[in-house]
């Protein structure tokens, strides 16, 4: 059989991080300064020429061409005056941001340049690897970066988060923090004792965990973090050594997405046929030529890949939560549509479109949503998050402690053919 070519425009891998889930791009203009530009005395031209830049990129790159039913042409012209008129960055940004919110796209959004700074490097941030959530009114450790300074530390999943030391720069928080930074936080550990640990800030690696083995009752349990190339082997490689299971449980809580060509791949595994995963659509490539831009626009069906080789036909458990998004959330609801398992957890992101970074001339940057997902009945899946099968209350305190996990423990019980207990 001839392969199929790889389409390797990714779908966002992390949207629970916010602006780290995005694909830094700089579209033809990789020779603008990485810096901000001097204050200029006379405002006026230099703002105009960042302001049509921003309404340009839009004009250009965003996924609809209709804008959602926007006139984008008129919008322009609403906003420019404040925009020339602005006497400082922020008043500047502030009339961009007001031009980009007529989308209503939480993706369009333009970031000044004292500001644009920490979402420049598209490869890792620099911070300490550890994420916090609220459980029980408490900023809860749930999840800690492997080989993060935090793992190394010994910052441990259930830990209370108190506080940050003032830093050199005066600041008592985690943002914008410098590599090799060193800076003190207080935490309550796993039995509510007091821990100070000292943690050194450094550019952390895309994270993407993968992790497998049998449960009771031979059951399989494999988790993965992005679709990729490696997850896909990975998962491959896995299923082959437990082919014999009789069940399997697919851990995508933590999958922020990743590239199209993996998800199709990787569902091929469970599907005996191609079937129909969803459609794509919004402008793969933006290229800037002797002043012009070019716009190819795509509308793309995505298909499961299957090759009977690596099919895995047991029953499937498909585990989900808050952070899983985009290409898992395409794969979890062709499970449901196509009644291949069972989804079990909490509601999922409901996010599912790609964006791009553009830099302005200033050294500001302009977010942008270049790709759109629909499910295979051509339902748009942003903002429309995947509800599981069988919903399940977050962990308490004291279970994320003691590592008790209510949605293996439900999915063990689906497979096995019981009722979940609670």
């Amino acid at each position: 059989m001839k392969s199929q070519p790889k389409r390797n425009y990714p779908i966002p891998r992390k949207a629970s991080d916010g602006l780290a889930v995005a694909l830094f791009a700089i579209l033809g203009l990789s020779a603008l300064p990485s810096k901000a530009l001097a204050e200029p005395k006379d405002r006026s031209d230099s703002n105009l020429a960042i302001y049509d830049q921003a309404w340009r990129t839009l004009f250009q790159g965003y996924f609809d061409p209709s804008y959602g039913g926007v006139d984008w042409k008129a919008a322009y012209q609403r906003h420019k005056d404040e925009a020339v008129h602005a006497g400082d960055d922020r008043s500047l940004y502030n009339a961009i941001n007001a031009l980009l919110g007529e989308l209503n796209n939480s993706h369009a959004v333009a970031y000044r340049p004292q500001t644009a700074a920490a979402f420049i490097d598209a490869q890792g941030d620099i911070g300490v690897g550890f994420r916090l959530e609220n459980v029980e009114g408490k900023p809860c450790v749930m999840r800690v970066d492997h080989g993060s300074p935090a793992e190394l530390a010994g910052v441990r999943r259930g830990w209370i988060f108190l506080a940050v030391h003032p830093r050199t720069n005066g600041a008592s928080n985690l943002t914008d923090l410098s590599d090799g930074e060193s800076i003190q936080i207080d935490f309550l550990d796993e039995a509510d004792r007091p821990k100070t640990l000292a943690l050194n800030a450094r550019k952390l690696p895309a994270f993407c965990v993968a992790k497998g083995g049998l449960l009771p009752n031979g059951v399989a349990y494999l988790r993965f973090d992005e679709f990729n190339d490696k997850a896909e082997q990975w998962l491959r490689d896995e299923l082959k050594a437990f082919k014999a299971a009789p069940a399997l449980i697919l851990d995508l809580r933590e999958n922020g997405g990743g590239t199209i060509d993996s998800l199709e791949e990787i569902a091929g595994i469970f599907f005996e046929r191609s079937v129909k995963l969803g459609s794509v659509t919004g402008v793969q490539e933006l290229v800037s030529t002797t002043g012009q831009g070019i716009v190819k626009r795509i509308d793309e069906d995505l298909n499961a890949r299957s090759f009977l080789a690596s099919h895995y036909e047991g029953k499937v458990a498909i585990l989900i939560g808050p952070h899983t998004a985009c290409a898992s959330e395409i794969l979890t609801g062709s499970f449901q549509r196509y009644k291949r398992g069972t989804v079990v957890g909490r509601k999922s992101a409901g996010k599912t479109e790609s964006a791009k970074f553009l830099r302005l001339p200033d050294g500001g940057i302009v977010e942008f949503p270049y790709l759109d997902v629909a499910d295979s009945s051509g339902v748009r899946l942003e903002k429309a998050p995947i509800t599981p099968d069988i919903a399940v209350a977050p962990a308490t305190l004291a279970e994320i402690r003691t590592g008790l996990d209510r949605d293996v423990q439900a999915a063990l019980a689906i497979l096995a053919g019981t009722k979940p207990s609670g």
